[in-house]
């Protein structure tokens, strides 16, 4: 497997789940972890996902505030 063909899994694994730890993603795409840090580096420079603490998440954990709409639909 190429890392474009990782870096798709990888983003689809996201997508579904949410967040994808860093260690499920060595075991799955049978990469290093080296690996994987770097793949992420690349998709999160890209705007595509957003590293946490040993992981990946679609969502963005930094973000303090959610909108008004948003807190009322999913409080």
């Amino acid at each position: 497997m190429n890392n474009v063909e990782r870096h798709q899994h990888i983003i689809r694994l996201v997508n579904k789940k949410g967040h994808v730890s860093v260690v499920e993603l060595c075991d799955i795409l049978g990469v290093s972890s080296v690996t994987i840090r770097k793949d992420l580096q690349f998709l999160e420079d890209s705007g595509l996902v957003y590293r946490t603490h040993g992981g990946v998440t679609k969502q963005n954990p930094y973000q303090t505030d959610r909108p008004v709409i948003e807190k009322e639909e999913n409080p």
